[in-house]
């Protein structure tokens, strides 16, 4: 290949990562696949559960369970940006993620953080 001007090996643009992931056959992907799915969906659950019960109980209107209720909503903000991607990805033959998708991935897994440091 040769260098361009600024010392680029290539005047392509990046426009996607290939994500490599956990290597076996089609049991293994199912059973990473169900796993990780049933821990994302135990994360999610359990944090709506938290939202609901503190929403809805009137002895929990105190300042420590609103700061909770509020911790939850992050939980589950963070924890709904990054699993979707990775499961998805067990299940199809195109492990790529393109470079845009991974900034905002990025992004919205910071973004949490600094809504709680705000608190």
């Amino acid at each position: 290949m040769t260098t361009h001007r600024h010392g680029n090996v290539s005047a392509v643009p990046l426009q996607e990562f290939v994500l490599e992931g956990f290597r076996g056959g089609v049991k293994t992907q199912a059973l990473l696949f169900a796993t990780f799915l049933a821990l994302y969906v135990v994360t999610v659950m359990g944090n709506l559960t938290m939202i609901t019960v503190i929403t809805l109980d009137v002895r929990l209107h105190s300042p420590m369970y609103f700061f909770l209720k509020n911790l939850s909503f992050l939980d589950l903000c963070c924890s709904s940006i990054i699993p979707p991607n990775p499961l998805a990805n067990f299940l199809s033959s195109s492990r790529v993620i393109t470079f845009v998708g991974c900034t905002i991935q990025f992004f919205l897994r910071l973004l949490p953080q600094r809504l709680s440091y705000q608190l």
